[in-house]
């Protein structure tokens, strides 16, 4: 069975040949793997021939990328958003935001025409060969894309988003539909030219290690209509619909399936999710992927990491709708062979026939 065909079923809530496998690595890890035995010109989806593989284009104001200042291990830069960023060169962490080009609606007016739709927007050969290298391996392709809340903060940051929830929120709607028009516009583009994902991967962190960042009320009367217009784009084109969130997503979960969303990643453990109950209870309308905690991997506890995967996974699995992953990214300090372990024991123990 190709994982093609395994992760469409299982999304669909049937049993498979197995539990589909599927992992994000940061960049990091990968380095580390190269030097532990991994083919330098090998990256770590195809070595380990998961079941799934994403392509992407950019949302952002596609503005040029400038570097203001450089120290030891860091770098300052004002990137395709006109976020002023703080990266760091000498390992992977999330970048420090410091500064935001849109400050008032006078300047979302003046940038927003950068975001009207443009086949010129994206490198049509990097993403045509991404595809195609995809789909000679047999893998179920997702089209990946941020949802208007993810998108809205790289444009006027996180708190300003946060109350302009309460204080503006037509102003976000503005901007919501913006971003939405945007990938409407492109998947049809990309429909149009043969690029025919099997799934629509939305990116949206909307929770933290407690709960939501706002109401569930707030969701529904603000977010959830964007939600569902990108749910019924992937729909309306035969795709299956997975929602990424971290953090503790558990109010919006039936706000979530409301809206359309056939799967929901990661379920972070760290913040309180455990697949095992909501397998329970919306194991009928909603797939899983993810809920394995990516700590047990970085401490390369192989004791930890069994007991994880045999008390979580054949709960998860039972009737289709669970992919194996972990609960965030692969974190640095993983070992090679800790990762072949798991894989191994989820070859060995969560298959269907």
């Amino acid at each position: 069975m190709t994982g093609q065909e395994r992760i469409r079923l299982l999304i669909d809530h049937q049993p498979a040949d197995r539990v589909g496998i599927f992992e994000s690595f940061w960049w990091e890890t990968e380095q580390e793997f190269h030097t532990q035995g991994m083919p330098a010109d090998v990256s770590a989806e195809d070595y380990f021939g998961l079941d799934m593989g994403m392509f992407w284009f950019s949302q952002s104001f596609l503005l040029p990328t400038e570097v203001k200042e450089e120290g030891p291990g860091y770098r300052l830069i004002t990137d395709e958003w006109g976020t002023l960023t703080k990266e760091y060169t000498d390992h992977q962490a999330t970048p420090g935001l410091l500064g935001f080009l849109i400050q008032d609606r006078r300047a979302w007016e003046e940038y927003r025409p950068l975001l009207e739709y443009r086949p010129s927007r994206i490198d049509w050969p990097a993403l045509e060969a991404r595809y195609q290298h995809l789909r000679r391996l047999d893998r179920y392709v997702v089209l990946s894309v941020l949802d208007p809340f993810e998108c809205t903060w790289h444009k006027i940051g996180p708190e300003a988003q946060l109350t302009a929830l309460v204080t503006d929120p037509d102003w976000l709607r503005d901007m919501y539909e913006a971003d939405v028009r945007l990938v409407e516009d492109a998947f049809e583009d990309l429909w149009g030219r043969g690029l025919r994902p099997d799934g629509l991967w939305i990116f949206g962190d909307i929770a933290y290690n407690h709960g939501l960042f706002f109401s569930p009320q707030v969701y529904r009367d603000v977010l959830m209509p964007f939600h569902r217009r990108l749910a019924d784009l992937g729909h309306r084109y035969g795709c299956q619909v997975i929602y990424h969130s971290d953090g503790n997503v558990q109010q919006a979960i039936p706000l979530l399936i409301e809206a359309g969303m056939d799967c929901l990643h990661p379920l972070e453990v760290k913040a309180g999710m455990d697949i095992r109950p909501l397998k329970k209870e919306y194991g009928e309308r909603l797939a899983f992927i993810g809920n394995i905690d990516a700590r047990l991997f970085q401490a390369n506890d192989l004791e930890g990491l069994r007991r994880e995967i045999l008390e979580k996974v054949p709960i998860a699995m039972a009737g289709g709708g669970y992919v194996f992953h972990s609960d965030h990214s692969l974190p640095p300090g993983t070992r090679l062979e800790t990762y072949r372990f798991a894989l191994e024991l989820v070859n060995e123990w969560a298959r269907y026939r």
